[in-house]
């Protein structure tokens, strides 16, 4: 009784035949990634981080959560978000 166990296949390795025979059948491989056309680039990155960060501290201050932050720091933050974007659009092109 406890070779019939071990010969039949167990469920979630049916389902992974199943999934590859499908895979297969449409022509796509299962390990590969999609390539990304445009990769970021590092002053790119940072413009983007800092943009969030400042987003995520206007919504916090505005929700009361972050009263202690002045308005200057987040003016400064946008500032900054902004200029930091413009220099990662220059270096572009050049």
């Amino acid at each position: 009784m406890s070779l019939q166990l071990a010969a039949q296949p167990s469920t979630d390795s049916r389902l992974a035949l199943q999934r590859i025979s499908i895979l297969r059948l449409i022509n796509i491989d299962s390990t590969a990634m999609p390539a990304q056309r445009y990769p970021l680039q590092p002053m790119t990155k940072l413009a983007l981080a800092l943009w969030g960060t400042t987003l995520v501290i206007w919504v916090l201050r505005g929700l009361a959560i972050l009263t202690f932050v002045p308005g200057i720091v987040l003016w400064l933050l946008i500032l900054t978000g902004f200029s930091l974007g413009i220099v990662a659009s220059l270096q572009r092109i050049r």
